[in-house]
């Protein structure tokens, strides 16, 4: 739960982009996961390919901070059951059964999030510790999209051109602007403002 949980606010991927990861799209020595839309092969990227008749492009090549290389090369190495699905890839996050559903993965999250991590005399927390992600959601924990959000805004907020941003997470820049920038119209004139001097040197 720890990579995957490391990798959704470092990566910002939506769920099925994670469904769809095997292990050898997973470059350690580059610091990159390589998402791929294989639907000939049971795994979907909401936008499609180039090449398959959809709305976009949601194949890409991200790059992903050493703390989620290690987390994941952690949970390969140590957690991961020695699987193949049921075409015979090797899904990144699975379980004992083959390549974790989209449902597994947000009930992994649900838990990663949940009160129990919570100290034990955290005043703020409004659960009394006895849920079980099995069978109800934690009020304290976070949905993956909410990570995924969580996460676009930090890398706006943190500098991230939108166009970048849109490239990075699978998003329009449109959308974008309509729901994850955090600047200020302020912030985003004075931001051109500083672009447009820097093209003029």
């Amino acid at each position: 739960m720890h990579a995957l949980t490391e990798l959704l606010w470092n990566g910002g991927p939506r769920i099925g982009g994670v469904h769809s990861l095997d292990v050898p799209d997973f470059d350690p020595e580059k610091k990159e996961l390589r998402f791929r839309h294989r639907p000939e092969t049971g795994t979907r990227l909401k936008n499609g390919s180039e090449n398959s008749n959809t709305a976009g492009d949601g194949e890409r090549n991200i790059v992903i901070k050493d703390e989620v290389v290690s987390a994941i090369q952690l949970y390969i190495e140590t957690e991961r059951p020695d699987v193949t699905d049921e075409y015979g890839r090797e899904p990144l996050f699975a379980t004992e059964y083959g390549r974790a559903s989209r449902s597994t993965l947000r009930r992994w999250v649900y838990e990663a999030t949940s009160c129990r991590w919570n100290p034990k005399d955290a005043d703020d927390c409004s659960c009394d510790g006895s849920c079980n992600p099995d069978s109800n959601v934690c009020p304290e924990s976070y949905y993956p999209h909410a990570i995924r959000r969580g996460s676009i805004v930090s890398h706006l907020s943190g500098g991230l051109r939108r166009e970048r941003a849109s490239e990075r997470f699978d998003v329009s820049v449109k959308v974008i602007k309509k729901h994850y920038d955090p600047r200020t119209e302020q912030d985003r004139l004075n931001d051109r403002r500083e672009a447009v001097k820097r093209s003029w040197n």
